[in-house]
């Protein structure tokens, strides 16, 4: 990387107190095929006029950022939306996008540049879900050190560079402390009672007492899962039992497991399991009578 590209990614930028790092690393050809891979990253104390804005193709970079606020806030514009990150929170950026942050007062905050298959998918899922900034997040900060501490030494190793970042964003996108709210329980309640039914999510938005869109937005943020695909995870869930029994007839299943049709039901279960309900079917009898051949 050159001056030019360091001083676009700011690390010449004024308002830098202190810093420890930047840590680079050249990951192995395969951790960038296979792993997640920190390229560079560090610890930075900064005061205003510390700012830095990426607007341009130019300024762009072909990597992801993960930042963590250890004392006071940091400023971000971001994806049409504007906030500060304070101490405890997580920062998840594209660095392929307009970014915008920047220090009004002193902060202290931990950074990575990280990049790798799954970088992408796991970005667009976790702002999806939540946005981009990760409140509370303080028991993430042992992940930071960790990651800090191996990137400092003179060969960084892949496999526990990838294994630290993969438990920190996986860990973002779980509910934290597994908290939900009373709201989601009633409707997780009233669609284990109701999967049978014709259920509609205006009926499930309703029964939780918020409009669709509200109660979809909450309900996937603390669940993981959008309303439609939680009720179908019950549905199949009650359908392999049903397939395991290896006597109950498939229109049977579907019009019990609430599902429209039993070609419906095929399509779906196909979708979600990776094969069809007589292959499921005939694998669970395999189970229970080994020397039953598929």
């Amino acid at each position: 990387m050159d001056k030019n590209h360091l001083e676009r990614a700011g690390y010449f930028d004024k308002g830098v107190l202190s810093k420890k790092g930047v840590y680079f690393h050249s990951p192995s050809t395969f951790a960038r095929q296979n792993l997640f891979c920190i390229l560079w990253g560090a610890e930075y104390m900064c005061d205003t006029p510390y700012e830095i804005h990426r607007r341009t193709e130019r300024q762009f970079m072909d990597v992801y950022m993960i930042q963590r606020i250890i004392e006071g806030e940091l400023h971000f514009e971001y994806r049409n939306t504007s906030f500060a990150a304070r101490a405890g929170d997580i920062v998840f950026l594209d660095s392929h996008i307009p970014n915008h942050y920047w220090a009004d007062s002193p902060v202290r905050w931990q950074f990575f540049h990280f990049n790798g298959p799954l970088a992408k998918p796991y970005c667009d899922l976790l702002f999806q879900q939540q946005g981009a900034c990760h409140p509370g997040r303080s028991e993430s900060g042992f992940l930071f050190n960790n990651i800090l501490r191996e990137m400092s030494q003179t060969t960084p190793n892949d496999h526990r560079l990838s294994l630290w970042m993969y438990n920190l964003i996986s860990g973002l996108v779980l509910p934290q402390n597994n908290a939900i709210s009373t709201v989601t329980s009633r409707a997780q309640h009233y669609m284990e009672d109701n999967f049978q039914k014709s259920l509609l999510v205006e009926e499930i938005a309703s029964y939780a007492m918020l409009s669709r869109y509200h109660f979809s937005r909450l309900f996937k943020q603390e669940t993981g899962f959008s309303p439609h695909q939680y009720l179908i995870n019950i549905r199949l869930r009650h359908a392999r039992e049903l397939l395991s029994q290896g006597s109950v007839p498939m229109d049977v299943i579907a019009s019990t497991c609430g599902f429209s049709s039993t070609s419906h039901f095929i399509s779906v279960f196909k979708k979600e399991n990776g094969m069809t309900p007589v292959m499921f079917q005939k694998m669970s009898s395999s189970l229970e009578n080994p020397h039953l051949t598929i």
